[in-house]
């Protein structure tokens, strides 16, 4: 299942809303400064999902929770806090994000090897740019 929500394009079953949702995820562009922008992800199916996010460029950001499990109908708060930059010609443009999600029945995140194990169809994803 392919879906666009806005210009961002989500793949898999619908587990979470996430906001922003045109696939972008603004930062100011400014110096020696670090900058924090938020994601809203919300359950929107019936059980506990878990999520994880995942960064082209983690020596540039804290994503805080990286990853866990929202309860059915709840709202998790993703916080990504970008670095200090010293210089205006690191673009940060290029850098991606990734947001993943499957159902789970735990209520802890899963590891990387239950990640691994589950079916490219049983993951909802979303790729998200820095704006």
């Amino acid at each position: 299942h392919i879906r666009i929500s806005g210009w961002a394009i989500m793949e898999g079953p619908a587990l979470l809303v996430i906001k922003p949702d045109n696939g972008k995820i603004p930062f100011p562009n400014q110096l020696h400064m670090s900058a924090t922008s938020e994601l809203t992800l919300s359950n929107v199916s019936n059980g506990l999902v878990a999520f994880k996010v995942k960064t082209t460029a983690p020596k540039n950001y804290l994503v805080r929770p990286s990853a866990g499990t929202i309860a059915a109908g709840a709202t998790e708060k993703v916080q990504i806090i970008m670095q200090p930059r010293k210089d205006t010609s690191l673009d940060s443009a290029s850098d991606r994000f990734l947001v993943r999600a499957a159902s789970t029945t735990s209520t802890q995140p899963l590891s990387k090897s239950e990640w691994d194990a589950k079916a490219k169809h049983e993951l909802q994803e979303l790729k998200l740019t820095v704006q």
